[in-house]
C-alpha cells in the first residue's frame, strides 16, 4: 500500500509542476498577443488564451489537490 502512497506523490508534485508551467506559459503567449508581438493573432484572441489557460490550470491543480486529499484520508484510516 505504500507505493501506491508515494506513486500519489509523485504524480501530484508532477500535475502540480505542469499546472503552474501552463499558467506561466498562458499568461505569457496572451500577454504577447494582447501587446502585438504575435501580430498573426487577433489581439483579442490573447484574452481567451488566458483564460483558457487559468481553467487548465485550475482543473490541473484541483486533481493535485484530490490526489493530496486521498494521500490523507489514507494515512488517517491507518
Amino acid at each position: 500500500m505504500e507505493r501506491k502512497l508515494k506513486f500519489l506523490k509523485i504524480s501530484s508534485l508532477i500535475i502540480k509542476a505542469v499546472a503552474w508551467f501552463l499558467l506561466s506559459a498562458g499568461i505569457i503567449s496572451g500577454l504577447a498577443t494582447i501587446s502585438g508581438i504575435l501580430s498573426s493573432y487577433p489581439r483579442h484572441i490573447g484574452v481567451a488564451i488566458i483564460l483558457f489557460y487559468c481553467f487548465s490550470f485550475l482543473f490541473f491543480y484541483t486533481v493535485a489537490i484530490i490526489a493530496d486529499i486521498l494521500i490523507d484520508i489514507k494515512k488517517k484510516e491507518d
